[in-house]
């Protein structure tokens, strides 16, 4: 990753990023920068998604924050995550909990998986957030 920033500020002026551009991924021809959001944009509509407009920053963030609450993360974690994300924590905590039902099939699938597997005596003692199960079996 170093070499490619490296790459970025070496060829700066070659790609028509004026002097006083103080970004770092600085747009051609002005003081500006380029925006990731319109990046994930143009990429979701030249791949040929069918539905590119689904294919949103917002709409990822919004999806690990979402999906982060299998996680079961501590109080900090959360913070950092929410902060990341550019999310407020109360909000975070208000709006991107999945419902009741999805957080316990996740757990309690994995229990059902090692019964499946015949190897639920293997976790014995572990709490549900604590077993790791393959769903290949391997």
């Amino acid at each position: 990753m170093l070499t490619s920033m490296e790459a970025l500020v070496a060829h700066r002026r070659l790609c028509g990023v004026p002097d006083n551009n103080p970004y770092f991924f600085a747009r051609p021809e002005a003081e500006t920068h380029l925006r990731g959001s319109d990046a994930i944009r143009q990429v979701a509509r030249d791949c040929g998604a069918k539905h590119s407009e689904t294919l949103s920053s917002t709409k990822l963030r919004k999806q690990v924050a979402s999906m982060s609450t299998i996680l079961n993360l501590k109080g900090h974690e959360m913070d950092t995550l929410a902060d990341f994300l550019g999310h407020d924590v109360r909000i975070h905590r208000q709006h991107y909990r999945l419902p009741p039902g999805t957080l316990q099939l996740a757990k309690l699938s994995k229990v059902l998986m090692a019964m499946e597997q015949g190897r639920l005596s293997d976790f014995k003692g572990l709490t549900l957030d604590q077993i790791q199960i393959d769903p290949n079996g391997e």
